[in-house]
């Protein structure tokens, strides 16, 4: 799971210098295109998992918590392989030389989620992934906010 946080932090880290470098130079439509795709799939990624969100500092899914229902887990898992899917019929050509490395990264990224869901099957075999859901710590830990707000997305989460 660590691994996992680490892999998507320098995603995260990554896919913002990309916008960047964007804005910077004259891209082409195969890097805008990847870009919103990219954006597309870590604002799904994210939202799946609030709890990592919080941890790498998005604070808009303070007192959320992740639905790791059957349903939830097949749906993510249909939405991953969506997404490995129009990676593969991405035209790579199209993207200059520090996005081409992006999308591998992201596809790489892609892939580990899918042998996660298919393989190791965490939600079947594991039954510390529905413990690691109710974890608090981040908000008891960091001062992000006041601690009366941080109280309050606790009371929310619990």
């Amino acid at each position: 799971m660590k691994k996992l946080i680490i892999v998507f932090a320098v995603l995260m880290t990554t896919f913002g210098s990309c916008r960047e470098s964007i804005k910077n130079s004259s891209s082409s439509k195969g890097d805008m295109k990847f870009q919103q795709l990219s954006d597309e799939f870590l604002a799904g990624y994210l939202a799946w998992r609030p709890e990592l969100s919080v941890y790498l500092g998005f604070h808009e899914f303070d007192g959320k918590i992740s639905d790791i229902s059957k349903k939830s887990i097949v749906m993510e898992l249909t939405r991953l392989k969506l997404f490995d899917q129009m990676l593969n019929e991405f035209d790579t050509a199209s993207l200059s030389t520090g996005m081409h490395y992006d999308f591998s990264i992201l596809q790489c990224g892609i892939k580990n989620e899918l042998f996660n869901f298919e393989e190791i099957e965490p939600f079947t075999r594991n039954p510390m992934t529905y413990a690691s859901v109710m974890n608090v710590n981040i908000d008891i830990k960091r001062s992000f906010a006041p601690l009366d707000d941080r109280l309050k997305s606790i009371i929310a989460f619990e």
